[in-house]
């Protein structure tokens, strides 16, 4: 008989346990946080799937999916979909408990299932692909905060000039938790422009004001920049254990010209620095060989370029071929962005 146990609701897990599991695991996320799972657990239309391995009583092992996709149900064929932000987390990269969390959690009412990890999980691509998963070559960017003084040495020459540029435009940053009602309906106003030119899906401003207001809210941080009085980008990010996660960011394409994209990013490497962070994570940097101006960008200020990938699943084979092409002419329509 094994010695461990599966389970597949939150609420059969001693919490304290949780976050114990959470806060000890060198490879742990901000996603692997109870705070962070009981907020997406209420936030909009996500559903988010939970398996636990336990040994007794104690959490050895986590496997987190928030589902996405429309609630009309002509475009839920083509928007439906799991992600797993972090992946599986597993005590002492125990093969045993990553195999059982991934039998444990099929996700057949998702088109597919898509894990994203920001820490290495090569120790157990066996078992991802003993359960269907294929590997995806993936980029992200992590930047070494613990010394100001060497992290401004590493910035590209053109970052600095830029950042002197924004200080002497007069383009002032602040970092703060707790925005007024008009603070984060700027910020949403300036995210949401960003969004509908790239078409993608965001979150009504109700998202962002439950965030402050719940557990996770105090793990959260925004930084803003502002100039004559106004806010004209911003970064939202979130500090979890040693690691700084980049999660929202936009600015004002009116400002552009005060450089303040590199403005936020080098102010919130220093407040990441100055708030016991060791690294901070800009989230993602593309697929390797592929142009990608947001991994030039990102990489200009001095981080490491990591490969830690992605791994991906089919769990309706039919209805992803219908999806490839269905989100295609949804996007043409210019409606995906409506939809989260």
């Amino acid at each position: 008989m094994s010695r461990f146990s599966i389970v597949k609701s939150v609420d059969q897990v001693d919490k304290h346990a949780w976050d114990d599991f959470a806060n000890s695991e060198p490879s742990a996320m901000v996603f692997h946080s109870r705070p962070f799972i009981e907020f997406m657990s209420t936030a909009g239309n996500h559903k988010v799937q939970s398996t636990f391995v336990l040994e007794g009583q104690k959490v050895v092992g986590a496997y987190f999916r928030i589902g996405y996709g429309s609630g009309n149900p002509l475009l839920k064929m083509v928007t439906g979909r799991a992600v797993s932000y972090g992946g599986p987390l597993v005590a002492g990269q125990n093969a045993e408990v990553l195999t059982l969390l991934l039998e444990n959690a099929k996700d057949p009412g998702a088109i597919y299932t898509e894990v994203r990890l920001f820490t290495d999980l090569s120790w157990g691509r066996a078992q991802f692909e003993a359960s269907g998963f294929e590997y995806k070559a993936h980029l992200n960017v992590l930047v070494d905060v613990k010394e100001e003084t060497k992290m401004w040495e590493a910035l590209k020459s053109s970052k600095r000039n830029k950042i002197r540029k924004s200080i002497k435009g007069g383009v002032e940053v602040v970092v703060k938790q707790d925005l007024s009602d008009q603070e984060l309906g700027r910020c949403h106003e300036i995210l949401s422009g960003l969004y509908t030119r790239i078409q993608l899906p965001l979150p009504e401003v109700g998202f962002f004001q439950n965030l402050m207001r719940s557990e996770l809210g105090a793990s959260t941080y925004f930084t803003l920049a502002l100039h004559e009085g106004q806010i004209i980008a911003f970064r939202l990010h979130m500090l979890f254990n040693d690691r700084v996660f980049d999660w929202y960011a936009a600015d004002d394409p009116v400002h552009r010209k005060l450089s303040v994209n590199d403005r936020t990013v080098w102010e919130t490497l220093v407040w990441s620095g100055k708030h016991s962070a060791k690294l901070f994570d800009f989230g993602g940097a593309g697929k390797p060989g592929d142009e990608y101006g947001v991994r030039d960008f990102k990489i200009q200020f001095g981080g490491e370029v990591v490969e830690f990938g992605r791994f991906q699943r089919v769990n309706r084979p039919l209805s992803m071929k219908l999806a490839t092409k269905g989100l295609e002419v949804v996007k043409k329509m210019g409606i995906i962005k409506k939809f989260s």
